[in-house]
């Protein structure tokens, strides 16, 4: 639905001032100010046009290439061919090796193939007692994740969206750059660790910044847009390594260098208004609205003034008149600032009865997606040896989820494609148990089940961005930097212990589709306690806030209208 049509009939309202003052200016012929509220303000400057799609253009492409790095696993740790020779042999006397014999006792090894295409396992000898160092490395980028999704949701709500969104972008570039000139395994992890911060944090302000900034059509499309560069990277990734493998070539030539081009974009990107207008910094606001509208070419009126600003302005004019005197404006003004300011953080997720149930009820559904998404991606590699066919497979899969989810999110409700993706999850998880029964060395079975974990790969990676959608219209403005904090740091999270969760379930026999698909099935009926949101307006403050933040005016005026103690 397009708020178009509404926003057209209700952009002007009624003149600030009273009615004398009214007579007194159309005597001057002194021209009114167009009263706005924040939404009707960027509807006027437009929220589909030229601006949107240059800064969606940008984020869909750093997301594209922050893939090369995230995905780019497989080419980095890529074993080597390796040539053995005993204590009795020469080393011109050296055969071809497997990495077990290699790394036997009284073995010595080298690598025959010396060539540019280095992977980090050759350059750092990362085989036999040092082979774990792929996964701590793996580990380290998901735990920056984890670090970047907790302390840039703070910052977003401090610095603002425009400061995380920049300031994440050159996180990313240095870092990859730092990377190229690593001397050890532990500097290269180090510069991985910075790297996943910047980009989940990145991520997330990104989805945020489009759902303040732009239109009803375009917010929902956001997170499939920056999903869709994402998988148009893997498959990207995978054919560039067919060029070159070379650690070097990642980590400068296909990330740190394209990073620092689209860095030069990144100064057309404003503040969000939305974001200003929350923290009551009106001018700022109405200064970038002038920029976007300049940007699209759509001409705003001189005396543009937002709603908000008028009635803070009529609040402070009506604390005038009730006090009076400058001592005590100025102990209601510091009270006004106690009450005004509200400063939010992760608790404000659990501490309002309107978002408890809510938030505790996602964290399961997210958290049980999260983790089938992995357990996805490590089965996939048990079927597909060949890296090339991993990458490309799974990123095709996940472009085809990603535009249907876009498709889905402007056409049905929220509960309604999140109930369908539950259902479906959960039974294709119950045909893996069935499937893992039969003999698994025959090719039919095989192929049957190859299928069912790319047709489950590509449920949860729509309900991956259907979710986003729905979180992003669920929180309001004033927290949803919170939720998506929230919510990126029980992604990674669940992302580094998914492996070795599987990998236990591989070595005691058994398996964990049963009880996934159970918890599945567990989460439909928990989807009434949530709210739909499908055609329904943003809403910029928590429930149990609106009346502060919008009719202030009586709660401090009446403080106000109480004894104040000036000796104090």
């Amino acid at each position: 639905m397009d708020y178009s049509a509404d926003l057209s009939q209700k952009l002007l309202s009624k003149p600030f001032g009273d009615n004398q003052s009214q007579k007194s200016n159309n005597s001057h012929k002194t021209a009114q100010p167009y009263t706005v509220t924040i939404e009707a303000a960027l509807f006027l400057c437009g929220n589909a046009h030229k601006y949107q799609f240059k800064v969606i253009t940008l984020m869909s492409l750093t997301c594209l290439v922050a893939a090369f790095l995230n995905m780019g696993f497989p080419y980095l740790f890529d074993t080597p061919q390796v040539a053995c020779y005993n204590s009795s042999q020469t080393k011109e006397e050296a055969t071809y090796c497997s990495i077990e014999n290699a790394c036997s006792e009284n073995t010595n090894y080298y690598y025959p193939d010396q060539n540019s295409n280095k992977s980090l396992t050759e350059q750092f000898d990362l085989i036999c007692a040092e082979d774990s160092y792929e996964g701590i490395s793996g580990a380290l980028i998901l735990l920056g994740g984890c670090i970047g999704s907790l302390y840039y949701a703070d910052s977003t709500e401090k610095a603002g969206r425009q400061k995380v969104i920049k300031e994440c972008m050159w996180i990313m570039a240095i870092s990859s750059l730092l990377a190229t000139f690593s001397i050890n395994i532990y500097m290269f992890s180090l510069c991985l660790l910075f790297f996943g911060l910047g980009y989940r944090a990145f991520f997330n302000a990104c989805i945020i910044y489009l759902t303040e900034t732009t239109s009803n059509t375009i917010r929902q499309l956001a997170p499939n847009i920056l999903s869709i560069g994402w998988a148009l990277g893997q498959i990207i990734i995978a054919i560039l390594a067919m060029i070159n493998t070379s650690w070097y070539y990642f980590t400068f030539i296909y990330t740190a260098i394209p990073l620092l081009v689209l860095i030069t974009f990144s100064r057309t990107i404003v503040e969000s208004p939305r974001y200003l207008v929350m923290k009551k910094k009106f001018q700022e606001a109405k200064v970038a609205i002038i920029s976007i509208s300049k940007i699209n070419f759509r001409p705003l009126p001189e005396n543009l003034m937002l709603q908000e600003e008028i009635k803070q302005q009529a609040f402070k004019n009506n604390l005038d008149k009730i006090l009076g005197g400058n001592k005590i404006m100025q102990q209601t003004q510091q009270n006004q600032g106690l009450i005004q300011t509200k400063v939010h953080s992760f608790k404000c997720l659990f501490e309002y009865n309107s978002l408890r149930i809510r938030t505790f009820i996602l964290t399961y559904l997210w958290c049980l997606l999260s983790f089938a998404y992995f357990v996805s991606a490590f089965a996939i590699e048990h079927f597909a040896g060949n890296i090339n066919v991993n990458l490309i497979g799974m990123g095709i899969g996940e472009l085809i989820a990603y535009l249907y989810s876009g498709y889905i999110s402007l056409r049905y409700p929220r509960k309604d494609i999140i109930r369908g993706i539950l259902f479906t999850a959960g039974v294709i998880h119950l045909a893996f148990f069935v499937f893992l029964a039969l003999d698994r060395t025959n090719s039919f079975v095989k192929i049957i089940t190859f299928v069912s974990i790319i047709a489950l790969r590509l449920a949860i990676s729509t309900g991956n961005c259907v979710f986003n959608v729905y979180i992003a219209e669920v929180y309001p403005t004033s927290i949803r930097h919170y939720a998506f904090g929230y919510f990126g740091f029980a992604t990674k999270l669940i992302a580094i212990f998914a492996p070795p969760f599987v990998q236990l379930c591989e070595s005691i026999g058994t398996n964990p589709f049963i009880p996934l698909s159970i918890f599945f099935f567990i989460g439909i009926p928990m989807l009434t306690k949530l709210r739909e949101t499908f055609e329904q307006a943003l809403k910029e403050q928590v429930e149990e806030e609106e009346s502060v933040f919008l009719q202030n005016d009586i709660p401090l005026i009446s403080m106000a209208q109480k004894p104040v103690n000036l000796n104090r």
